[in-house]
């Protein structure tokens, strides 16, 4: 059976087929425009897709333009969040690095 990618067109063209599975991909990736960047659960753990950022401040959450344009030079924080992995070496595991 074919792998399907929210990620990936093709990937939900062959798994729903056609233009049906463009349609689906799309009607994803619109939603996904107007979703929270992160969420805190229990008031203890915060949650992100991709990692933190050096702009994080909790408050600058709130103020994300909603739906997202996916434009990283007006949006840096969201796209830090959305795409920035930490960045563990042996020698500074705190240290912050943009995925390249």
């Amino acid at each position: 059976p074919p792998t399907w990618s929210m990620a990936s067109g093709p990937s939900a063209t062959s798994f729903f087929g056609g233009p049906g599975g463009e349609h689906v991909w799309s009607a994803f990736n619109r939603a996904f425009t107007y979703m929270a960047p992160a969420a805190l659960v229990g008031h203890q753990v915060f949650c992100v897709h991709g990692g933190l950022s050096p702009q994080l401040d909790l408050k600058s959450i709130y103020v994300i333009r909603r739906p997202c344009k996916g434009d990283a030079d007006s949006q840096p924080l969201l796209y830090d969040m959305m795409w920035s992995d930490p960045a563990v070496r042996e020698d500074d595991p705190a240290e912050y690095k943009p995925n390249p």
